[in-house]
């Protein structure tokens, strides 16, 4: 099957709420919640021989121009495999894609593996405020119509529902 990227479904959020619990256990239900329901331009799955192995939360609210990458995460036993950089990759094509033409962020100082990332990528440092690094890069935009919060053809009451379903702690 390989690896494949795709917007996150209905189907996916068992799977997405799982792999932040895994690489964010520090977020609380509360918190997960909070970037699911801002994160209105989607969520970006990549799966492996059809087992997620991480994803990027997609955040607009900054201005029509800017994209915000709120969250990638990619599970341990996927890390040092290049697959952070697959999702990084797939996440700045999906932001040109939506018409957007210039990528921010927010990372701990201490991640190291996540700077150099980033800094690979070519994202550059706009500041450094409580041992956070905030970082950006321009891309070359492709004008799209930005997809709402809930999948097409979901009715919001049923998304929510569902959302506050899943959140509850396991």
């Amino acid at each position: 099957m390989g690896t494949a990227f795709s917007t996150c479904k209905v189907r996916d959020w068992k799977d997405v709420m799982a792999t932040f619990r895994v690489c964010f256990p520090e977020y609380s239900p509360a918190e997960m919640a909070w970037f699911l329901e801002n994160c209105s331009s989607g969520i970006r799955v990549l799966r492996q021989d059809g087992e997620m192995v991480g994803f990027a939360l997609i955040n607009p609210a900054h201005g029509p121009a800017i994209a915000w990458l709120e969250v990638i995460a990619v599970l341990p036993q996927y890390q040092g495999r290049g697959m952070g950089w697959r999702v990084l990759q797939d996440y700045e094509q999906f932001a040109s894609r939506l018409g957007y033409s210039c990528l921010r962020l927010v990372v701990s100082a201490d991640n190291k593996p996540a700077v150099a990332l980033y800094e690979k990528a070519g994202y550059e440092v706009l500041g450094r405020k409580d041992g956070r690094l905030s970082l950006s890069k321009r891309i070359d935009a492709v004008d799209h119509p930005r997809p709402g919060v809930c999948p097409p053809g979901l009715p919001k009451r049923v998304f929510y529902a569902l959302l506050r379903r899943m959140l509850v702690p396991v």
